[in-house]
């Protein structure tokens, strides 16, 4: 029960900055230690991210989507053809197995265990 409530009370901090639109929320990922990522161009984010993992999965005539994975957290950003940030698809915790999109839970068959 007290593991539980560890469990719950962790979940509950991880989600404290929910509300803010296209911001990363997982405080312990690489990426959330950018900050602001408008202020950079794609290659200036990825020369910053040492362990993350980086994939390109898609491009179009103007925007490109890359997938960013590290060993908790899970993130789809969509960025313009000239580099340009442009918006989070999704942010996904590995660990609790639960997805965001527009900052709110799409996916959670963690949560659905604990009801």
């Amino acid at each position: 029960m007290l593991y539980l409530l560890k469990l719950i009370n962790d979940y509950i901090i991880k989600i404290e900055s929910l509300f803010y639109t296209n911001k990363i929320i997982c405080k312990s990922s690489e990426i959330y230690k950018i900050g602001d990522l408008t202020k950079y161009r794609f290659e200036e984010v990825k020369s910053k991210l040492i362990t993350t993992q980086i994939e390109i999965v898609k491009e179009g005539r103007n925007f490109f989507y890359v997938k960013f994975t590290d060993k908790s957290t899970e993130f789809l950003m969509c960025y313009r053809s000239n580099g340009r940030f442009k918006q989070v698809v999704y942010e996904y915790w590995r660990d609790l197995d639960v997805k965001f999109q527009n900052n709110q839970i799409i996916q959670s068959n963690y949560l659905l265990e604990l009801i």
